[in-house]
Parts: C-alpha cells; sequence; structure tokens
C-alpha cells in the first residue's frame, strides 16, 4: 500500500523496473501491476481529500505557523506524531550555498479535539 511519499517513489520505480526488464509481460507480474497502479491512484485520491491547514500566525519571510488537521483513522497522539513525522515534517536538504529558499520545520505540537487530532506546525524559511 502506498502510504507517503517513499512509498510512491518506490512504487513508480518498481513499474519502471519491471518495463525496463520485460518482466511486466508475465502473468502474475500482470496482477501485481494492477495492484500497485490501483495503490498509487488511491494514493492521489487520499491526498487530494485530505483537509488543508490554515495559517495561525505569519512572520513574514520568516515563515510561519499553521495548524494542520490530521486523518482521522489515528487513535492516539503516538499514532499522530508517526504520521506527521513520515507525512508533514519538511526537511531543508544540504546545500552548498547559502539562503535557498527552502521551508523546513522548526516544531510541532499535536493536540487533539473533541476527538480528532490536530498539529500545530512551525515552518522556517532559509534566508
Amino acid at each position: 500500500m502506498v502510504k507517503n511519499e517513499n512509498d510512491l517513489r518506490t512504487a513508480y520505480m518498481t513499474l519502471k523496473f519491471l518495463k525496463e526488464t520485460g518482466f511486466e509481460q508475465a502473468e502474475p507480474v500482470q496482477s501485481y501491476i494492477k495492484v500497485l497502479k490501483k495503490d498509487i491512484r488511491d494514493y492521489f485520491k487520499r491526498k487530494e481529500q485530505e483537509p488543508q491547514g490554515r495559517i495561525v500566525k505569519s512572520y513574514g519571510i520568516d515563515g510561519f505557523i499553521e495548524l494542520i488537521p490530521l486523518p482521522e483513522f489515528l487513535e492516539s497522539i503516538e499514532e499522530a506524531e508517526e504520521y506527521f513525522e513520515e507525512n508533514e515534517v519538511m526537511r531543508c536538504r544540504p546545500s552548498a550555498y547559502d539562503c535557498t529558499g527552502q521551508l523546513f520545520t522548526c516544531w510541532y505540537k499535536i493536540i487533539e479535539r473533541q476527538g480528532k487530532h490536530f498539529a500545530y506546525h512551525r515552518v522556517a524559511c532559509d534566508v
């Protein structure tokens, strides 16, 4: 099942490998490819349906704090933290240059309101 961007990348690489090597012609592999493509479509459908966060506080060029609603299938704070780490945290890629303009996560706080999980997400910009 494709759950995050890393799984998505792996799925596309697998499809490309099967096509380049000619294994896609084998009968058992064809059913696997169908399942993999369905998982990819389902992932994009879930991404479209996810509600987007809203800016709680803006720091101008220095970033912002956003409130993000997390998916309803999360049952505990620990699950919500794990989900957030895998899907929402932004990391700055190393660069030989200063001031790359990349967004990155400074901190986050998972909270629960009326049985739903939310995250306060502090995002900064590498300037």
